[in-house]
């Protein structure tokens, strides 16, 4: 079992450079949970999700969404490789192929039965295949200072929290082995306020990764 993080790094740069020019299966791949329907709609043809950018790289994409309303939203603006789907019920989706990755992006601590999922998925994979997933550090330094100082906030769907040792027990007792373990920022910083802040922080968390607010992990198939 890898318990030991490989450093720090950008959560969206390093889905994307894993994404390119391969076959991408992209689970709960609208985003944005307890957005209306006008900001999933406006977050994907803007691009303030991942998905459309994974769309640019990957060789071949499917995305999978239990949003029924806006998977079909979606479809009609061109987003034909988003189909619909339950994560926890991978069984009853009608696609039949295998992809070289596979994307669970902060999609884990939403789930009631995130077993399901990890069994599902395999259908999708073979032994050259990865699964990534990323999903809130409940060690993140941020968080428990959050949490000391009466601030914290959790996202009102999330109905779990991972550890990396929790994650990778969960993952070892469905059968996957994790090769990779990462401590994420979500992405580039974009404004004056936020490059200042992330030349102060990113420096002291790739000192100490596991104080990271995000966890991605990569996972092979045993």
């Amino acid at each position: 079992m890898k318990l030991k993080f490989d450093g720090y790094t950008s959560r969206w740069d390093f889905i994307l450079k894993r994404c390119n020019n391969k076959s991408v299966l992209h689970l709960g791949c609208v985003g944005i949970t307890e957005g209306s329907i006008s900001e999933k709609i406006r977050a994907m043809e803007i691009g303030l999700v991942i998905h459309p950018h994974i769309k640019k790289r990957a060789k071949r994409l499917i995305g999978i969404d239990y949003d029924f309303k806006i998977v079909k939203h979606l479809q009609k603006l061109g987003f034909s490789e988003i189909i619909y789907g339950d994560v926890t019920k991978l069984d009853q989706v009608e696609l039949n192929d295998t992809f070289d990755v596979v994307i669970a992006g902060d999609l884990i601590e939403h789930l009631s039965s995130p077993g399901s999922m990890l069994e599902g998925v395999k259908r999708f994979m073979n032994r050259h295949s990865s699964l990534l997933i990323t999903t809130p550090n409940a060690f993140g330094g941020l968080h428990m200072l959050r949490y000391v100082l009466g601030i914290y906030k959790e996202g009102n769907d999330h109905v779990l929290s991972f550890s990396i040792f929790t994650l990778s027990n969960l993952l070892q007792r469905h059968g996957y082995i994790v090769v990779e373990a990462w401590a994420c920022y979500n992405r580039p910083p974009s404004t004056i306020t936020e490059k200042i802040k992330y030349a102060i922080g990113v420096p002291f968390f790739k000192a100490i990764p596991k104080l990271g607010g995000t966890l991605c992990v990569v996972a092979h198939l045993k």
